[in-house]
C-alpha cells in the first residue's frame, strides 16, 4: 500500500494536533493543580485559624464555668451560714413600773 504525499502530510498534521492537545491538556492540568494547591493552602490556613478560635472559645467557656461555680459555691455558703447561725435569744426588757 502506497501513501501519497498529501495523505502523509494529513497524517502528520493530525498527529501534531493530538500531541498539542495532549500538551495543552497537561499544561492545563498543571495549572489547575497549582491553583488547587493555593486553594488547599488557604483551606488549611482557614482550618488552623478555626481550630485556634475553637481553643480560645473552649478556654473562655472553662473560665466562665469556673467563675459560675465559684459564685454558686459562695451563694451556697452564704445560705448555709445564714440558716445555721444560732438564733439569738431576744431579751425582753421589763419596764419598771
Amino acid at each position: 500500500m502506497r501513501i501519497t504525499k498529501r495523505q502523509l502530510k494529513r497524517i502528520i498534521k493530525e498527529e501534531g494536533r493530538k500531541l498539542r492537545l495532549r500538551e495543552d491538556s497537561i499544561a492545563d492540568e498543571l495549572d489547575h493543580l497549582r491553583a488547587n494547591i493555593k486553594d488547599d493552602e488557604k483551606h488549611v490556613d482557614n482550618l488552623e485559624s478555626d481550630i485556634e478560635d475553637d481553643r480560645k472559645e473552649a478556654e473562655e467557656a472553662r473560665k466562665d464555668e469556673s467563675v459560675r461555680r465559684r459564685r454558686f459555691k459562695r451563694r451556697l455558703r452564704r445560705i448555709v451560714r445564714e440558716n445555721t447561725r444560732p438564733t439569738r435569744r431576744v431579751r425582753r426588757i421589763r419596764r419598771r413600773r
